[in-house]
């Protein structure tokens, strides 16, 4: 009997271990990837001259602050801070947004482009992330197979309708930062009328 129970207790520990062992491995800062691709899937899935700043933190799954640009005040940047160290951005997101006012002088906001910083302590632990992160921005399966262990790669593919060219790319970059390597994915998205 007592055997069962040390044999059951060792099961529920490795299962218990197994389901967790994701989220122990992310650095203490950093959002959960997967929470990070829901929210692009949901901004992939939209219009983005429709999201606004108050859009955004509504869906981002951490808090994302903002202020006007200083140069121009034609834009706005977001950002959410995960995990900065010494300065420098381990794990957290950037958005711009183009500022306009409509002809009663209303101002409006416009995403523009997420940028999603995102480490880990081994190369290899970035690329099932920037695969799920890529997929979820819209990137097809046959190109996001082709996401691998390259310092730097870009990506960029078009929808079309009857009045609008919607333009979407990725740049995404993995580079060594100390005793870290850093996932960089920039991505954008523009619109051409026809």
């Amino acid at each position: 009997m007592k055997l069962k129970i040390v044999i059951l207790t060792v099961i529920l520990m490795t299962v218990a271990h197994t389901s967790t062992s994701a989220s122990d491995d992310r650095l203490e800062g950093c959002t959960n990837p997967a929470d990070i691709q829901r929210a692009l899937e949901t901004l992939s899935r939209s219009d983005w001259r429709d999201i606004s700043l108050t859009r955004v933190q509504a869906l981002w799954p951490s808090r994302v602050d903002a202020s006007d640009c200083e140069s121009d005040k034609v834009c706005r940047t977001g950002w959410s801070k995960g995990r900065i160290i010494d300065n420098e951005c381990e794990c957290c997101e950037l958005f711009s947004f183009d500022l306009s006012r409509n002809g009663s002088g209303e101002q409006s906001d416009q995403l523009s482009s997420v940028v999603v910083y995102y480490s880990a302590p081994r190369r290899e632990e970035l690329i099932p992330v920037a695969k799920h992160l890529a997929k979820a921005a819209g990137l097809a399966d046959t190109k996001v197979g082709a996401i691998d262990l390259q310092s730097d790669q870009d990506f960029d593919w078009k929808t079309e309708n009857k009045t609008t060219i919607q333009i979407d790319d990725i740049n995404m970059r993995i580079t060594s930062r100390g005793k870290l390597w850093r996932l960089y994915m920039n991505f954008g998205r523009h619109y051409d009328h026809r």
